[in-house]
């Protein structure tokens, strides 16, 4: 969907295979091809994909491998012959890049890393381009201007389980004043919340309209974001939530959250896979403007430290280190 993002002169050369598993031999040929000063690649299965295949290549360039998720709070086992294979090579990468110290931490137990080979670079935010998408409005998609007279909640996500959305319409349910809760995104438990949200009689109030290219409009004009994740890598869209100048209830999830949000400063941080938590802080929030307003102030400016204009220089800063200017 963000390919067209890309500036004009961003090479892309596609592998034609459809999974990082069968890129591998592609992968090691497009590297002995090209001769890259430098090879950083994302997610579990095309860093294994792409360690590999740098080896085969038979060509000494630096690799940079990132992490985006806890892999223990997610559940994976650690003794399958795929999980010996990653281990292997986030080992024989040169640079490991964590998307939080949480990440972190749970990488260096896990696959045995020494803290020289880890490196926290937290998820960068465009915050004057969210800022200037969220004053923009989306026609023909649902709007938060069709609500009235309700406290107005989101939420972003896939729709699976990490993203804890069953706990939230549970909590959701238990509010005893009106309120419309919007979950943006795709995923395979979409029928199962839907669901859910009719067994609990609350259909009518759960909105789920799919994904939305520009999330940030819905954010403006939220009355609360609310992230209730089991885990996560770091937790991207509370940090966009937060640039978008609406207050944050998030759960202390393994990992991310509590390295974003300061508890009671610039946003809410309750305990993981409980709704209780969950209702008793969106009901304390939603009743206290002053609160949500101060938040939300506080939040503007502390989430700056997340902003692309700094965190590009780290990348930039990691890149000559291993590279070479």
């Amino acid at each position: 969907p963000y390919l067209s993002l890309l500036r004009d002169d961003v090479t892309v050369v596609e592998l034609g295979v459809s999974r990082p598993r069968f890129s591998v031999v592609s992968l090691a040929r497009c590297i002995r091809a090209q001769r890259p000063d430098l090879i950083i690649s994302t997610m579990l299965y095309t860093n294994t994909a792409t360690v590999v295949a740098s080896k085969m290549s038979g060509v000494s360039v630096p690799t940079i491998v990132r992490e985006t998720n806890n892999q223990t709070a997610a559940g994976r086992g650690i003794r399958s012959p795929i999980e010996r294979i990653v281990r292997w090579s986030y080992r024989h990468a040169d640079k490991v890049v964590s998307l939080s110290h949480g990440v972190e931490r749970d990488l260096i137990q896990r696959y045995g890393l020494t803290a020289n080979q880890v490196v926290t670079i937290y998820n960068p935010i465009d915050v004057a381009q969210i800022t200037e998408l969220s004053r923009q409005t989306v026609p023909a998609t649902p709007s938060w201007r069709d609500v009235r007279d309700v406290y107005k909640v989101l939420a972003v996500g896939r729709l699976e389980r990490q993203k804890g959305f069953d706990l939230l319409i549970q909590a959701a349910a238990r509010l005893h004043f009106p309120w419309s809760l919007m979950i943006l995104g795709q995923g395979s438990e979409e029928e199962k919340l839907r669901a859910l949200a009719a067994r609990l009689g609350v259909q009518s109030r759960v909105c789920f309209p799919g994904f939305q290219p520009n999330p940030y409009t819905y954010m403006a004009e939220a009355d609360l974001f609310v992230l209730s994740s089991r885990w996560e890598g770091f937790g991207h869209v509370v940090a966009e939530a937060m640039a978008c100048g609406v207050p944050v209830l998030a759960t202390r999830c393994p990992s991310g959250p509590d390295e974003i949000i300061e508890d009671d400063v610039d946003g809410r941080l309750c305990r993981p896979e409980s709704v209780s938590d969950l209702t008793f802080y969106m009901d304390d929030l939603l009743r206290s403007v002053e609160t949500r307003v101060r938040y939300a102030r506080a939040a503007r400016t502390s989430v700056r430290r997340f902003d692309v204009s700094i965190l590009v220089k780290t990348y930039e800063k990691l890149f000559y280190q291993l590279a070479g200017p």
